[in-house]
């Protein structure tokens, strides 16, 4: 009876083991296009209208709703492992800027390196609500959930 207590947790502990190393398996995940130098150059050379690189490579991932009449496609790269938060391995924004009747105007490409410049304010708007403490919100939750009282007549003479 012991030997096979002992060989059920050697299987036990080999198979935990096995998931465990499984899971710390670089998972990568590309969302978005990436659009290689030849595409690039070919958009530049030939300056296509909006209607020709919409064809050419599809359309936009998203674009500029002010002033500014652009397209942005986005890609990324990223690596997560296990239950680590995702790292952004790599990342690319093509910026295709647009004349007023829909010509080739310009074309920018922004890398990792570029997107990292951007810094955000660290300032926040305090929001001004009710601050109820514990106590407060367990009797609020009684009386939110308490039993509906049957007393009361129901329309139709029931």
């Amino acid at each position: 009876m012991a030997g096979l207590m002992n060989l059920l947790t050697r299987i036990f502990l080999s198979v935990f083991i096995i998931c465990l190393l499984g899971s710390c398996v670089n998972n990568y995940e590309y969302t978005g296009l990436k659009l290689n130098t030849e595409d690039i150059e070919k958009i530049k050379k030939e300056k296509m209208n909006q209607e020709q690189i919409a064809n050419f490579i599809g359309s936009p991932t998203f674009s500029s709703d002010l002033g500014s009449n652009t397209w942005y496609y986005v890609y990324s790269t990223t690596n997560k492992v296990a239950f680590f938060r995702p790292v952004i391995v790599d990342e690319e924004i093509v910026a295709i800027g647009f004349n007023g009747n829909g010509g080739f105007a310009n074309l920018k490409v922004y890398n990792k390196d570029d997107i990292n410049k951007i810094s955000f304010s660290e300032d926040s708007t305090p929001t001004h609500g009710t601050k109820t403490n514990p106590v407060q919100q367990i009797l609020k939750n009684i009386q939110k959930y308490s039993v509906p009282n049957f007393s009361k007549k129901k329309p139709g003479g029931m």
